[in-house]
């Protein structure tokens, strides 16, 4: 019974080349000529289609799931351009992999989520490991999602997911989603994982409170439109300058959310707000659109983002996991992690910063990440949507 895991990944300018060095190295640091999973993560500078069909045919796989993203990270790379790639090929005979895909998510979420749950549910017994979620950013309201998916599908045990919400480097316009052969939209893509596999995982974020409790006084759905019976983008104005709430989907999104006060099971796990990004402000009617639920009376925190914080919580993360691991070896990790940490670090900041995050193993292992615009992972024995904050999750 053995594992093969690799990766490979590509910063070439055009699509084709990148994704073929990206996936012949991905098979050589595997050694393996095919294999049975591919994990992809791309920016959306390339045509996506070619990327996907390239990837395919190098791997010989029919079993595929990823996204786009922000950026793209390995275990000795980092690049958040508008041209980069990062491939995972798995072939194993100790884990199953089963790939679901569920189109037209704006339409209604409760109703793809419950869709999918049906679709997966044939998948998941006793030696289910985890779910994997890649989700359209455009069109998706998490907290009715995941309340129909996690009520509908059956366990008998804690299943943990990870996952994220697909990006466009920063423009909110289209996002994809990568199923077998398929570059979808509006969608979610899934993998259900079985057999002899253990999962670690820890998760932080970098943030501070600035300033007083506040309240949603009008919302609607995933949209709020009024804190403290002002429209949102007035105050914004309190906390940022006028001129990064202009130019929001590029400066302001990056440093300022809302926190929520998370419970005390969770404050005891991990910290004692919860992150909510605001992706989405409408200027013309003063609102903001977040990827959750927050009903009229919610108390709140405005947030923003601590660099101060990231290095020694980036520590205290890898720790815990090496403590979990006790000297078990991974077989692969994955990392989920805020776009916004890619753009407002400098390069040698997020090296550095991933060096710490990476300091839990000896030697260099499989390893693939994306930047993305929401970040999905457990929290004890719950799964949450998080924003602002990293994942990782190691496999043995």
């Amino acid at each position: 019974m053995a594992t093969y895991t690799g990766v490979g990944y590509s910063s070439k300018r055009f699509g084709l080349e990148a994704a073929k060095e990206a996936a012949y190295e991905a098979l050589k640091s595997a050694n393996i000529e095919s294999c049975d999973f591919v994990i992809l993560f791309s920016t959306v500078g390339y045509d996506q289609k070619e990327i996907l069909n390239t990837v395919n045919e190098i791997t010989g796989t029919k079993c595929l799931i990823g996204c786009s993203g922000v950026g793209v990270i390995s275990y000795d790379f980092i690049n958040d351009s508008n041209n980069s790639l990062v491939v995972m090929v798995i072939k194993s005979d100790e884990i199953d992999f089963n790939v679901e895909k569920i189109s037209n998510l704006k339409e209604d979420c409760a109703v793809a989520g419950s869709n999918l749950a049906d679709k997966i549910q044939k998948y998941i017994n006793d030696k289910t490991s985890s779910i994997w979620l890649f989700i359209d950013n455009l069109s998706i309201n998490y907290e009715r999602f995941s309340n129909a998916f996690e009520s509908k599908l059956k366990s008998d045990k804690f299943i943990p997911i990870f996952g994220g919400l697909s990006a466009d480097n920063w423009q909110f316009k289209r996002t994809y989603q990568y199923y077998n052969n398929e570059v979808l939209t509006d969608s979610v893509v899934c993998a259900v994982m079985n057999g002899d596999l253990n999962v670690f995982s820890e998760i932080t974020h970098g943030c501070i409170p600035i300033g007083n409790e506040r309240e949603i006084t009008k919302s609607e759905n995933n949209k709020i439109y009024e804190i403290d019976n002002m429209k949102v983008t007035e105050v914004l104005k309190e906390y940022i300058p006028e001129e990064d709430i202009e130019n929001w989907h590029k400066l302001g999104v990056r440093c300022l959310c809302i926190g929520l006060k998370a419970p005390s099971e969770l404050c005891e796990n991990f910290d004692e707000y919860i992150i909510r990004a605001m992706p989405v402000v409408d200027f013309n009617e003063g609102s903001a659109k977040i990827a959750t639920e927050l009903k009229e009376g919610t108390k709140i925190w405005m947030i923003s983002r601590n660099p101060e914080k990231l290095l020694p919580y980036a520590e205290l993360m890898a720790n815990n996991l090496r403590t979990k691991l006790n000297g078990k070896k991974p077989k692969f990790v994955l990392q989920i992690d805020c776009a916004g940490r890619g753009k407002v670090l400098r390069a040698e900041e997020k090296i550095n910063l991933q060096k710490k995050l990476q300091s839990f193993v000896d030697e260099k292992i499989p390893w693939i990440g994306l930047y993305c615009t929401g970040e999905i992972g457990p929290v004890g024995m719950k799964n949450y949507y998080h924003n602002f904050t990293v994942i990782v999750a190691a496999f043995c």
